[in-house]
């Protein structure tokens, strides 16, 4: 690897900057107590609305979500009232990992930052909103199809000594498959993973990440 490049990061968001597993678990208990139903009752209202976005978008998109969430639950309640109570930025930042802002902080010193992450960018736009001035606008990857682009993103990068921070060990080796030069960094923020043995690094916490970006 041509030690004379700049160095670029890219951060993948759920499981990685953000935890997605607690928010989850909100949002359920949020929005059923905003609509007064019970959890059973919500866990069918939750799960049709999600498939029903998912059938329309491909992932999760928060305002469209919120609309089939109001209109199968037969809500009066407004649906900007709703996001609000579960979207809003204030909200969303209560569940960035703890070790986000440190990490952010140090590494923005040494390296360029980029997002690489599945999803919409109506939703993970909000997950990454406060700390967006210290990315890369260009190097900011919001994708439906995060595996299938892997190509393109190394093609587009290859003028950088990346480094790719990610909790699923599968996008990991699509990626190294396309760029070998790439530093591939597998986070276990809840448990370990099946290793595929692809990764070159396994870190528990992004502050991990500092040393091996410097080397």
């Amino acid at each position: 690897m041509d030690n004379s490049k700049s160095r670029l990061v890219f951060l993948d968001i759920d499981g990685t900057l953000f935890d997605y597993v607690r928010y989850k678990v909100f949002l359920r208990n949020k929005i059923s107590e905003i609509l007064k139903v019970s959890a059973t009752e919500f866990e069918q209202i939750y799960r049709k609305s999600i498939d029903e976005t998912r059938k329309k978008f491909g992932v999760f998109v928060p305002d469209f979500y919120l609309q089939q969430v109001i209109k199968n639950s037969n809500s009066q309640v407004s649906t900007s009232d709703l996001y609000n109570e579960v979207f809003a930025p204030p909200v969303i930042e209560n569940f960035l990992f703890p070790d986000v802002s440190h990490f952010l902080e140090q590494a923005s010193v040494m390296a360029e930052l980029g997002v690489l992450s599945k999803g919409h960018p109506s939703y993970q736009g909000l997950k990454i909103k406060n700390f967006s001035k210290l990315l890369r606008s260009d190097k900011t990857y919001i994708l439906s199809d995060k595996k299938g682009e892997a190509f393109r993103i190394v093609s587009e990068s290859k003028d950088y000594k990346v480094y790719f921070i990610d909790n699923d060990p599968e996008t990991l080796e699509a990626y190294k498959d396309q760029g070998p030069s790439w530093t591939t960094i597998l986070i276990e923020r809840y448990e370990p993973l099946e290793y595929n043995g692809v990764s070159d690094f396994r870190i528990k916490s992004l502050l991990e990440a500092i040393e091996i970006i410097e080397k």
